[in-house]
């Protein structure tokens, strides 16, 4: 049998702790969404739910707090952003990679300049601009205003992917008549995986977990998000944990289900990506 060399196995050591690591608050949210009220108070913790109980999430979703109507506009609102960061930052990063434009690197530097802007110095303006439109307490005001800080990082990574590209695919197509949406969509994008996966992963954690905006926007007890929900739970006096956990544990679960398989495609695609570079 042979044995773990001294590197491989401090390699080993340090990915299962840093797995444990990160993994471990998801475990305690879980377990603790299963435990009865006098055991999360309890001042022993425990690691297993000694009466495990769904009392939490029988509250969650009946009586007064519906929170499956939170997630379904979060949900909305996830994939309204999704898709406009797609749709805007694949054509801005593939403009800026292959056409020759006058000042396409300042404006990349201004890309990231916006990216790195605090989202709370535009909170007045955005706020503005939405009563200005008449779409306050809208979600529509959300899949709006979310873009603005999705969109620089999307094109800026897209742009530099596109890059690495070789020229030649292109032009061999463009030969054969196609056009350049054409070759995007047909030689590019298929090849982009990697890219458009940290988009699409990048764009949904970012509109799912977004406080501020969403709780400045929305004055509507039917149309708060998730996070917003989730923060309203908790009083002054008093904050319930089992529904805070099991709720937080819910919010979890869209999130995993959709990384995943984009974790899948991002091995996928960066195999590809060093096939193109070798």
């Amino acid at each position: 049998m042979k044995k773990l060399s001294t590197r491989r196995l401090l390699t080993i050591i340090g990915i299962v702790f840093i797995a444990i690591y990160s993994l471990f608050p998801v475990y305690w949210i879980g377990i603790t969404s299963f435990k009865p009220a006098r055991e999360i108070a309890g001042f022993t913790p425990t690691f297993i739910p000694m009466q495990a109980t769904l009392t939490h999430y029988v509250n969650l979703f009946g009586g007064e707090y519906y929170f499956q109507q939170y997630i379904v506009n979060s949900i909305i609102v996830a994939v309204g952003v999704v898709l406009i960061t797609l749709i805007f930052s694949t054509l801005a990063g593939y403009g800026l990679a292959r056409f020759k434009l006058r000042g396409k690197n300042r404006l990349s530097d201004l890309l990231l300049f916006a990216y790195v802007t605090p989202p709370g110095v535009l909170l007045v303006p955005f706020f503005l601009m939405i009563s200005w439109l008449n779409i306050l307490n809208t979600l529509g005001s959300l899949i709006l205003v979310y873009p603005a800080f999705t969109i620089p990082f999307a094109t800026w990574l897209l742009r530099s992917h596109f890059e690495q590209f070789p020229p030649e695919l292109e032009e061999a197509a463009m030969v054969d008549g196609v056009g350049r949406l054409g070759i995007l969509r047909r030689i590019v994008l298929p090849l982009s995986g990697p890219c458009l996966a940290v988009v699409v992963a990048y764009s949904l954690i970012s509109s799912w977990t977004e406080y501020m905006f969403a709780f400045t926007f929305m004055r509507s007890e039917t149309l708060k998000t998730v996070p917003v929900a989730l923060a309203h739970s908790i009083t002054v006096y008093h904050v319930d944990w089992g529904l805070l956990t099991a709720g937080a544990f819910i919010a979890v679960i869209p999130v995993l289900i959709i990384f995943l398989p984009m974790a899948r495609q991002m091995m996928k695609g960066w195999e590809i990506g060093a096939a193109l570079k070798g």
